[in-house]
């Protein structure tokens, strides 16, 4: 969930347009892993670049994390366009790359627990695919940690 959006430039194209923007969200750490001191932040920063293509109907959105980026990356970059088996369906790309290295022994636990919260949190929208068919999308995700 956002708490606030920055936008900071808008660039149009005779094709494509590009908006670059700040995205405030809630921590997505529980309490328990905010006592550790680097992730005592009650919000974090994403930067987004979002290029849209509106006449062929695509979205390419490229985030990166602000608020710890000396020591975590966590990026993802997201592709929507029409189904390749349907125009009138969407399919959604999602890769989210997380490096926690500089974590040291405990930088595994925190991908693997937040590598487990994406998951759950799409597959809310996944499961059986239900959701999508009866709202005529499909959705494709793939999550990556590097270690």
């Amino acid at each position: 969930m956002f708490l606030s959006l920055k936008k900071s430039q808008t660039q149009e194209g005779p094709s494509m347009s590009c908006t670059k923007r700040t995205v405030s969200m809630l921590n997505p750490f529980p309490k328990f892993f905010q006592r550790v001191k680097l992730l005592k932040e009650e919000t974090v920063a994403f930067f987004e670049d979002i290029w849209t293509q509106e006449s062929e109907r695509r979205v390419w959105i490229r985030s990166r994390n602000l608020t710890w980026e000396e020591e975590i990356s966590i990026g993802s970059v997201v592709y929507v366009s029409p189904s390749e088996n349907n125009q009138n369906w969407t399919t959604w790309e999602d890769i989210t790359a997380l490096d926690f290295d500089h974590c040291g022994k405990y930088g595994l636990i925190l991908e693997l627990f937040l590598k487990r919260k994406m998951e759950n949190e799409n597959s809310q929208y996944k499961g059986d695919g239900s959701y999508f068919r009866e709202n005529g999308r499909t959705r494709t995700d793939l999550i990556v940690c590097e270690q």
